[in-house]
């Protein structure tokens, strides 16, 4: 009686300490999973944080750029094609006995139609 009292308690152990392991299992799976989750989450906020510094970077240049006076006349004088006084326009005009080359009108392309609008109109005889 006292070996199967014995035996009783070492299954029960046996069974209390198996118990313990699958919950540490659990718990350590879990904790391996936010790891993971939490190292995925890092890597992409240090490559934000990468390209908003790239971004910050190019920011600061464009502003640099703009707050100096050349920038300002050099945009004016290329882009828009402004003059200052003083300065003389040249434009260039075609000589005598050049002919003009009209620049073509584009042409207004049909929408395509689709499949179903056309096998509409084949059996009911409206348009949808």
């Amino acid at each position: 009686m006292e070996n199967e009292k014995k035996l009783i308690t070492k299954y029960f152990l046996i069974l209390v300490f198996l118990a313990i392991l699958i919950f540490w299992m659990m718990a350590f799976r879990e904790q391996i999973t936010n790891l993971r989750r939490l190292s995925s989450d890092r890597e992409q906020a240090q490559e934000t944080l990468s390209a908003l510094e790239a971004t910050q970077e190019t920011l600061a240049t464009q502003v640099a750029l703009a707050e100096s006076g050349g920038f300002a006349e050099e945009d004016a004088r290329e882009k828009l094609k402004w003059i200052q006084e003083g300065d003389q326009r040249i434009g260039i005009i075609p000589g005598e006995g050049t002919p003009i080359i009209p620049t073509p009108t584009p042409r207004a392309t049909a929408e395509p139609v689709s499949n179903f609008q056309v096998w509409w109109e084949l059996f009911v005889g409206t348009t949808p």
